[in-house]
């Protein structure tokens, strides 16, 4: 899955939307290949823990990420995934709009929150946008509380899907979520990179543009400027 579209600010917002059925409970089962999921030990002290404070569910993509904890609990609160997950939705549904002859934004948002998705590929419009859309669309469901207390309890006890769809490139979210632990950290931050190869954050960032052959994948976190380690190696020579 690669996504290949470059997406556009937007004015737009996203309304609230309904849970769909099945989700009002909010409740998050055990699963061992997600990074957010509790073990029996965390779960049996959960209940005592300070809502503020739960390192194990910060450890692991921190490692992935090549970042402090700090820095994802920091923005991985409720509020600041669900502010991403709209701007995100909006991005996604303005640069498939573009796409259109009548630029029908509204069209593709009735549709993709809907998961009518064969009436989006009948128009042509690529089969990997379309899914993440919908994908975005149905984690922004489960983060719409309908019992305000469930708003205190970190995010990321709900659902770790949330993480990714808020913060990560759309090709990138089978990997996470299929790796329990990682046997390496996959990113690296800007300056980081800068110190670790014959480059420096100037030409990291002339390597990152869609006008260089093969773009160097980015994201961000918050504040910081994140490079796939595995492509940095392929194109520079480490000091």
């Amino acid at each position: 899955m690669s996504k290949s579209l470059q997406h556009t600010p937007s004015t737009e917002s996203v309304a609230p939307l309904p849970l769909r059925d099945g989700l009002a409970s909010n409740q998050q089962s055990e699963d061992p290949f997600n990074p957010f999921s509790l073990d029996d030990a965390q779960r049996n002290t959960h209940a005592t823990r300070n809502s503020q404070s739960h390192p194990f569910r910060y450890a692991h993509i921190a490692h992935y990420l090549g970042v402090s904890q700090d820095s994802v609990r920091r923005y991985s609160s409720l509020g600041c995934l669900q502010e991403r997950i709209r701007s995100n939705i909006n991005n996604c549904v303005q640069s498939l709009a573009e796409r259109l002859p009548s630029h029908d934004a509204a069209f593709i948002r009735a549709n993709a929150s809907a998961n009518r998705s064969h009436y989006l590929t009948s128009r042509g419009l690529p089969a990997d946008a379309i899914d993440e859309l919908v994908k975005l669309y149905e984690i922004a469901d489960e983060l719409e509380w309908t019992d305000p207390e469930l708003n205190d309890i970190p995010a990321g006890h709900t659902l770790g899907e949330a993480f990714m769809a808020a913060w990560m490139p759309y090709r990138f979210w089978n990997e996470f979520m299929e790796c329990s632990s990682m046997p390496e950290t996959c990113w690296m931050s800007k300056a980081q990179a800068a110190l670790a190869y014959r480059v420096s954050e100037h030409g990291l960032y002339d390597h990152a543009q869609p006008t260089c052959g093969r773009p160097l994948t980015t994201m961000t976190l918050g504040r910081h400027r994140l490079y796939r380690i595995d492509e940095l190696n392929r194109r520079f020579q480490k000091r």
